[in-house]
């Protein structure tokens, strides 16, 4: 089978589930997807060659993430954002990680990395048990971590709550910050001050890239505006 062939295949068989809760099944880009007035929540399949070294057989490994987009944090990040790459709306992910992550470090801090749930398709045959897996994982941790990190005051506790520690649900720690920003200015977080000052002394001393830094110097113009609406 073809990497494309097994992608098909594992969406569809998981659409019927996804349906049940208003998520879309795009096989060509590799999700389930829910698209709300409010927010954005995807289920996203990644898929990577994998060989067994003993036989040299040739298989994939599956790895799900789940990404939520919270439009209005999004809608102030594309204003200040540099990042030419960014493009749609599916492109920005306030908070999100893969499945085999969220489980291995419950308390949020990144202490566990490289986690995988070690999903294998050598055979046409292992799509069925690999889409049980993958449905499991969907009700289990992904359609909870949506539904419960969709709001603003969530994202300001998710972003903010250790700002000394990389968070599991940001893969770029310097966009958490960023984020984390708006997210408290939105919510009203006391701590507001502290946190803006903490995280720019943090870009700053971890030389953090040229993109980083510009997005700060934005961030820190535009925020007055934020939420005054």
């Amino acid at each position: 089978m073809t990497k494309k062939e097994v992608m098909q295949k594992t969406i569809e068989s998981i659409a019927k589930v996804g349906a049940q809760f208003n998520f879309k099944a795009e096989w060509k880009n590799q999700w389930l997807i829910r698209n709300e007035p409010d927010h954005i929540f995807m289920y996203e399949l990644l898929i990577y060659d994998r060989t067994i070294i003993g036989t040299g057989a040739k298989g994939f490994q599956i790895e799900p993430m789940i990404w939520v987009n919270v439009k209005v944090i999004e809608a102030y990040y594309k204003q200040i954002t540099v990042n030419t790459e960014l493009k749609k709306d599916v492109d920005f992910k306030t908070i999100g990680s893969s499945i085999a992550s969220l489980i291995a470090n419950p308390d949020g801090i990144f202490r566990k990395k490289n986690e995988s749930l070690n999903l294998l398709i050598f055979e046409e045959n292992h799509i069925p048990g690999i889409a049980e897996t993958l449905i499991k994982q969907f009700n289990k941790v992904a359609l909870p971590y949506c539904l419960t990190n969709c709001k603003i005051p969530a994202i300001d506790k998710i972003a903010n709550s250790h700002p000394d520690e990389w968070i599991v649900h940001m893969m770029n720690d310097y966009r958490r910050m960023i984020r984390g920003v708006i997210a408290a200015k939105l919510n009203g977080n006391p701590e507001l001050d502290h946190l803006l000052n903490f995280y720019e002394r943090k870009m700053i001393d971890s030389k953090a890239p040229e993109m980083n830094l510009e997005e700060m110097k934005r961030l820190k113009i535009a925020l007055p505006s934020i939420g005054s609406n």
